[in-house]
């Protein structure tokens, strides 16, 4: 019989690695390097100086240097950004060398410890990349909470607010400066934010202050009705499919997979709300879940925030370059540092749009955004069933937002003790007068029922100079007398628009 080889013990023994983790070579590559996820800051738009040719030559030879265990989603998605966003002008041509850079920057290492397992990620900070960032829903330890929803968008419109009182006209400087046209291509893009799409119409509904008010929030409603109709109320904005399905749309456009995953979403609901909303809570926290404790493959999560990421850069890049009612109230800058800010500004109202988006997708609670101006009526309330009993909408800035909530038989008794509670406290009013008022504070309702609460404490709406004036909610909801207009009257301006308006739960 032949001498059986002697083992080479020289060589240390190779461990199995578990296939939710990368080959070794990446592992040790990402062992190596710090996370680069701050580069992703660095992306440029339409706007900035094209990158240096020794810059990009340095980037792509590190991209080139990454594992073949990598992905191969990079390269198709730089080649599915060039044809989306090049056009025949030179102009555009840069929009897509540019677009291109913050994909091939965009290959981030996720950190990881002594054992080669990924670290829990922070919370992702302002001007910071969305890649490999810990939604604000998702706790240290794995668990799945809300309670911070006011403060999103609390913080989202002071962002969005800053940026427009920066780089866009507002008031008396934008109807000087705007032909009759260019107020045209403002009223036409506005859709349902606005209810006349004539500007003679809308100067005959508002006094001088709401004129004022008008011209101050129509610059931003152009960017407002973009972040909300496209990405906040879709929960699945950023889930991509392939690159086949998206080919043919508009830059302007989210990824057309979510947006069909979102009609699917609506649908089921009118089958099963509760199941349907299961669902669409856990298919966002599987994609975004990026506790090690939590996830077999951290890569999804990983891909998913570079898919974000891709998309917030995306959409201000196109939102400058396309939209032309954006285009006709933007000042006029020539500084390069000014244009590089304003990109940058941008992206991170889309990011925090983004953010917004991940947040409502994987929280139990439904919201539900009310987003035509013309369907503006307490409790949802027609024309038909109260047609004057609340003023008349004429433009909508930033939209009423509600928490839709089913009846159970808690929420019944609940309901029930605030009855009695109401018809005690007011025992002396007439029989009749009660049960008027019974009804309008604390609605009569049955188990199964859909009930709308104010899920966020301010609504932006300008209102007709004619008919009853609105309360701070907008006449959506029973306030109940915590509304800041009863205590603060100074709040709602003459004209019936509250530029402010707030209202608490």
């Amino acid at each position: 019989m032949g001498k059986r080889k002697a083992k080479n013990t020289s060589e240390p023994s190779q461990k199995r690695r578990s296939p939710r983790f990368l080959e070794k070579q990446e592992a040790t590559e990402l062992k190596g390097r710090k996370p680069r996820v701050h580069q992703s800051t660095e992306s440029k738009s339409a706007f900035e100086p094209k990158t240096p040719p020794e810059v990009q030559r340095s980037t792509e030879d590190k991209v080139n240097t990454s594992s073949a265990s990598e992905p191969p989603a990079s390269p198709e998605i730089q080649t599915s950004m060039k044809a989306k966003i090049d056009a025949s002008s030179a102009s555009e041509s840069t929009v897509s060398a540019n677009v291109k850079e913050p994909t091939e920057v965009q290959q981030h290492e996720v950190p990881v410890d002594e054992h080669g397992l990924p670290e829990l990620p922070e919370e992702r900070r302002p001007g910071k990349s969305i890649v490999w960032t810990r939604p604000r829903s998702l706790s240290y330890r794995g668990e799945w909470n809300e309670g911070c929803t006011k403060n999103l968008f609390h913080d989202f419109s002071r962002r969005v607010s800053t940026w427009v009182d920066k780089y866009c006209y507002r008031r008396a400087k934008l109807r000087d400066r705007l032909s009759a046209g260019d107020l045209q291509i403002i009223l036409d893009s506005l859709g349902n934010f606005c209810l006349d799409k004539d500007w003679k119409s809308i100067e005959a509904r508002l006094d001088e202050l709401g004129y004022n008010n008008f011209c101050y929030f129509l610059p931003g409603t152009v960017l407002m009705k973009h972040l909300f109709e496209d990405v906040i109320s879709n929960p699945f904005v950023y889930v991509e499919g392939s690159q086949e399905d998206t080919g043919s749309q508009s830059s302007m456009d989210p990824p057309a997979f979510g947006k069909q995953l979102w009609g699917l979403w609506k649908r089921l609901i009118k089958v099963d709300p509760i199941r349907a909303s299961d669902w669409r809570r856990t298919t966002t926290q599987l994609l975004n879940q990026v506790h090690p404790e939590h996830t077999r493959d951290y890569r999804v999560a990983h891909q998913t925030g570079k898919a974000q990421e891709l998309l917030a850069n995306r959409l201000a890049t196109s939102m400058l370059k396309e939209c032309q009612a954006l285009q006709v109230v933007l000042k006029k800058i020539t500084d390069s540092n000014q244009v590089t800010n304003r990109y940058k500004g941008l992206v991170e109202i889309y990011r925090s749009a983004i953010d917004i988006s991940i947040y409502l997708g994987t929280i139990e609670t439904e919201l539900e955004f009310e987003l035509d101006v013309r369907r503006v009526r307490k409790r949802g309330c027609s024309d038909e069933i109260q047609p004057d009993e609340w003023p008349v909408p004429i433009l909508l800035h930033f939209p009423l937002v509600s928490s839709r909530h089913l009846i159970t038989s808690d929420v019944m008794d609940t309901l029930q003790q605030r009855r009695e509670d109401f018809e005690y406290d007011h025992r002396d009013d007439g029989e009749e007068e009660l049960r008027k008022q019974l009804d309008k504070e604390i609605p009569q309702v049955e188990e199964g029922d859909t009930i709308l609460v104010s899920a966020i404490s301010f609504a932006d709406i300008v209102y007709s100079k004619d008919g009853p004036q609105a309360c701070s909610c907008g006449g959506r909801f029973v306030c109940q007398g915590g509304c800041i207009a009863d205590i603060d009257s100074d709040d709602v301006d003459d004209d019936g628009s509250d530029s402010n308006s707030k209202v608490d739960d």
